[in-house]
């Protein structure tokens, strides 16, 4: 099975991960090489045998070339987008977690086209996944680092 063939109308729910990365006025945001083309969080689905903290640290490895420190789980979202039947074509339950980078040099890679801090007052001028620019302006004001 493809990989989008795996994640459109799923049989359950996907279990995925994102990490919440930033540093002063900024934040470590993505931009994805598949369609829909937008900007995101680092992050993906959790593989077999892959504890959430594994999975946060391999997608931002992956993605970014960034090696880093888990910290605090910083929310938990479903994502659920029915088509216009009224089908699910998309469920996934996404573990946020705050992390901070520890090495590495970030360059995009994996199924990720760019990968850059934005500064948060930049985040209106993206393309940015749904969800993303109000998740990322709640998280940095709650201060969740660490």
């Amino acid at each position: 099975m493809s990989d989008s063939a795996s994640r459109e109308y799923p049989k359950h729910p996907l279990v995925g991960v994102s990490a919440f990365i930033a540093r002063p006025g900024a934040v470590l945001l993505v931009k994805r090489a598949k369609p829909p083309l937008q900007w995101s969080l680092p992050g993906g689905l959790v593989e077999l045998g892959e504890t959430l903290h594994q999975a946060a640290r391999r997608e931002v490895r992956e993605e970014t070339g960034l090696d880093i420190e888990v910290g605090k789980l910083a929310t938990m979202l479903d994502i659920i987008r029915p088509d216009d039947a009224g089908r699910i074509e998309r469920h996934f339950v996404l573990a946020v977690f705050s992390a901070i980078v520890k090495g590495g040099d970030l360059v995009a890679g994996d199924d990720a086209a760019e990968a850059e801090w934005v500064g948060l007052e930049a985040l209106p001028g993206r393309e940015l996944t749904p969800g993303t620019g109000e998740l990322v302006a709640r998280l940095a004001g709650e201060k969740v680092l660490g």
